[in-house]
């Protein structure tokens, strides 16, 4: 996933990579720090700062799982929030 700050002069505190979770799925891992919030799966960033970007490769396991090839479509959106999510 590729994400960035595309401010030229604020810095993007606590940004998180959000991924809903689809119907009918239940969270059961998520690799790299992900923690399951209200329905979406959360990954911290921490704080970007202007015009920062980068790229984290994430992987996410439910249940039911999925076939092999199966394309989930989901948004991903980089959110600016007071806190982040405990890590655990």
């Amino acid at each position: 996933i590729a994400y960035g700050n595309r401010s030229t002069s604020d810095p993007a505190p606590n940004a998180l990579l959000r991924f809903p979770l689809p119907a009918g799925t239940t969270f059961v891992a998520a690799s790299g720090g992900g923690v399951l919030s209200g329905g979406e799966v959360q990954w911290s960033l921490g704080t970007l700062q202007p015009g920062q970007s980068g790229k984290r490769s994430v992987f996410l396991t439910t249940s039911p799982g999925f076939a092999a090839g199966t394309l989930l479509r989901a948004e991903v959106a980089l959110s600016d929030t007071a806190a982040p999510p405990q890590l655990a």
